[in-house]
């Protein structure tokens, strides 16, 4: 069975290019995971998308993938 990182860092990899250096981090803040992903500055455009459409869409998967948990994810400048 996958955890929450092991979903998020396989979607982060299939959508950045090749051996990017990515790193997810994971907090726990009032009874929520908080899924932090730290990449290239140069990339982050690709992650969040035009109108955060990209971003938006890996929150409902992470979301739907672990209904029993309470997860946020987010980007760290």
């Amino acid at each position: 069975m996958f955890t929450p990182i092991d979903t998020l860092t396989f979607i982060v990899q299939s959508i950045l290019p090749g051996n990017t250096e990515i790193d997810i981090k994971q907090k726990e803040e009032n009874e929520i995971q908080v899924l932090e992903i730290t990449a290239p500055e140069e990339l982050k455009g690709r992650l969040i998308g035009k109108a955060g459409r990209i971003i938006k869409a890996i929150r409902t998967i992470i979301a739907v993938s672990f209904p029993q948990q309470k997860i946020l994810v987010k980007i760290i400048d």
